[in-house]
């Protein structure tokens, strides 16, 4: 075997060694984790303990406190209902590859009842849905993690669109009661 052969041997085994090593790692740490870690400072965030003038409400939308916890809160009555919770401020997300929307979300959506989470990059003349919430009954409290990888690079604003269609009527006006909430607390672009 000449020395060059040898030489390759070596860094094979030794990579050989090193992989194994880093799949014990990967146990504890994800590629995630490396690249975004927990103390990083977010591209924005909001948990409406304290100032919320930079959110502009529909009158459907309520800023409620809950045991201590501030939240916003879509309930619509007995009433067409077609409102937003949109943030004013735009968010820069030319910083990150990759960003991500984090939120916390209790809703009971059903019977023609969805909540949009929705982005534009035209100062609001149009709206992409980026998440829609439907046929769920579940008021806990969850985490919801959206991609926004599809904006990186570019500025955006964000709102939360709650809608309601009585699907008895097939229309916007109806008599019946679904269950019909959503609350937004927690917001975070990573």
């Amino acid at each position: 075997m000449n020395w060059q052969r040898m030489i390759i041997l070596v860094i094979v085994l030794a990579l050989s060694e090193f992989l194994a090593g880093c799949e014990a790692i990967e146990s504890f740490m994800t590629v995630e984790d490396l690249l975004s870690p927990a103390d990083a400072t977010p591209l924005f965030s909001d948990d409406f303990e304290g100032d919320v003038s930079q959110w502009t409400l529909s009158e459907g939308w309520q800023y409620r406190d809950e045991a201590g916890n501030h939240f916003f809160e879509a309930r619509p009555g007995n009433r067409r209902f077609q409102d937003d919770l949109a943030l004013s401020t735009p968010i820069d997300l030319t910083g990150s590859a990759s960003p991500v929307l984090r939120y916390q979300s209790a809703h009971g959506l059903t019977r023609g009842a969805s909540g949009r989470v929705q982005v534009s990059v035209d100062e609001g003349a149009t709206w992409t849905d980026v998440q829609v919430l439907e046929d769920t009954t579940d008021l806990a409290w969850v985490e919801q993690t959206v991609d926004l990888s599809a904006f990186a690079g570019q500025t955006i604003l964000l709102r939360f669109h709650y809608e309601w269609i009585d699907l008895a009527t097939g229309g916007p006006f109806g008599n019946t009661l679904p269950s019909r909430v959503w609350r937004v607390d927690d917001v975070r672009i990573e």
